[in-house]
């Protein structure tokens, strides 16, 4: 099955969302208010396939999903800690 992945920019919410990062399924965005960062989210990107479909599509995590699947930090290093936890933690080494 082919993924079509989040783009590098999302415009969601309100919010200009930027790709700063990304391995796997792990990514980190630049969270953009008027052209100015207002916080980094840590998502964990999930493609979803309608029925019959050929293509899978990642979609940026709503509101509901924040806390489970998707984290919110207001300073790039914490956000860079999380990504880092989530890439540990799936490739399912122990520190």
């Amino acid at each position: 099955m082919e993924i079509l992945k989040l783009p590098l920019t999302i415009d969601q919410n309100g919010f200009i969302h930027r790709l700063v990062k990304r391995k796997d399924n792990i990514c980190l965005y630049a969270k953009y208010d008027g052209g100015k960062i207002v916080a980094f989210d840590v998502i964990r990107a999930k493609p979803s396939r309608k029925k019959n479909a050929k293509l899978a599509v990642e979609k940026y995590p709503g509101p509901q999903h924040y806390g489970r699947s998707a984290w919110s930090y207001p300073r790039l290093q914490l956000a860079l800690e999380k990504y880092n936890r989530l890439l540990v933690k799936q490739s399912g080494v122990k520190q």
